[in-house]
């Protein structure tokens, strides 16, 4: 509970930081993980300053056999080129952790993100991702660690610019 907390408190911080900016966006996303022998899915509260190219985002993901896992996710995009008009491209690097609310499970890495991204009527983006996650699962009760972890998730999603 009180990594939990943790996690909760980290992303206050980083809102309300971000929130002093004068140009913020605020969205979801939903999606899966591609290449896992289990079908899952993942949805996500995310927001990005115009100012720090760094997208936060609190999410949940879940599966058919009902494992629920919550996270953490920060990119920081080197580039978001524009291929023509309103519509660009980005990369970047960034974190991802979380932990399974029905066990004891717990995942940390570093993850790798493309997509594409279009902007309409001036304040609402659209966008596809691909994240390449590499980490680790672990426990802190029995300090069972599992390495390497691939998580592939595919995500389209919008943020309201304000």
């Amino acid at each position: 509970m009180k990594r939990k907390f943790i996690i909760a408190f980290e992303f206050l911080i980083i809102s309300v930081s971000c929130a002093s900016a004068k140009t913020i966006g605020f969205g979801f996303h939903i999606g899966s993980s591609v290449g896992k022998e289990v079908l899952d899915g993942n949805i996500a509260f995310t927001m990005k300053s115009s100012y720090i190219p760094l997208v936060i985002g609190a999410e949940i993901n879940f599966n058919y056999r009902t494992i629920f896992h919550a996270g953490f996710i920060a990119d920081y995009w080197f580039a978001n080129p524009v291929i023509s008009g309103n519509w660009g491209w980005f990369y970047g690097m960034g974190l991802a952790a979380g932990t399974n609310l029905d066990s004891e499970i717990n995942f940390a890495g570093a993850r790798a993100v493309i997509g594409t991204n279009m902007l309409f009527f001036g304040n609402l983006e659209l966008y596809l991702q691909v994240a390449l996650e590499l980490g680790m699962d672990f426990t802190f009760d029995s300090g069972i660690v599992m390495f390497p972890v691939r998580h592939s998730p595919v995500n389209l999603g919008f943020r309201f610019w304000l």
